[in-house]
């Protein structure tokens, strides 16, 4: 099962700048979807990248589409645009150097906030405005799938409408998370039964409120 805490916590520690985008950015956004990846969108100046490549190295971060042969990333990969889908010993990590028309990292600044993951891990996160903008740019099957759910989470939050607990994550196996209502993700109690089977595949929980 992924471990997104411990990969965040791993760029973190390493002084990685990146911001957190794609499925994950929108469940901590409020938003009841699924993802089974972190994505990740980090600055590509030199300083930058030599920082990442140290953390990818410490998470035995290899290509997905051929994983046997063990192709690790450089430099050269990761200061292009392009995306990047390694896997890691934490699960699989989407390095995206732009997203949409061309955003990079210093372009997604002013559409991202500082949010803090279970009380250790601050990272920077995209705007729910800016994901659903990027959804209908996008515009795949399940780009369209999901936006509905996505519209609804930020008409709800711009209406300041707010559920006392927002929708759970598993960041991190036999650990439950939550958006509360001061927008700090939390650990959940082991007592609540708003969480999965450690069985299944990793996805977000359902956003009824925990008893």
């Amino acid at each position: 099962m992924p471990d997104f805490l411990a990969a965040l916590h791993a760029l973190q520690e390493g002084g990685v700048k990146f911001a957190v985008v794609g499925g994950l950015a929108a469940i901590l956004n409020g938003a009841p979807v699924n993802t089974f990846d972190l994505d990740i969108v980090p600055a590509r100046d030199k300083e930058n990248i030599g920082k990442l490549l140290l953390v990818l190295d410490r998470l035995d971060a290899v290509y997905r589409m051929q994983p046997a042969k063990r192709i690790k990333p450089n430099a050269s990969h990761l200061s292009s645009p392009g995306h990047h889908n390694p896997i890691t010993n934490c699960g699989p990590l989407d390095v995206l150097g732009t997203i949409g028309r061309g955003l990079s990292f210093e372009g997604l600044l002013p559409h991202s906030t500082e949010m803090e993951i279970g009380g250790r891990v601050r990272v920077r996160v995209l705007d729910l405005a800016t994901i659903v903008v990027l959804k209908e740019e996008l515009a795949g099957e399940k780009d369209l799938a999901v936006l509905p759910i996505l519209r609804r989470t930020l008409e709800e939050k711009r209406r300041g409408r707010r559920l006392t607990r927002g929708p759970a994550v598993i960041l991190k196996e036999g650990e439950t998370y939550d958006c509360g209502s001061n927008g700090i993700l939390g650990r959940l109690p082991r007592t609540c039964g708003n969480t999965m089977s450690h069985s299944m595949k990793p996805r977000a929980c359902s956003s009824i409120p925990c008893r």
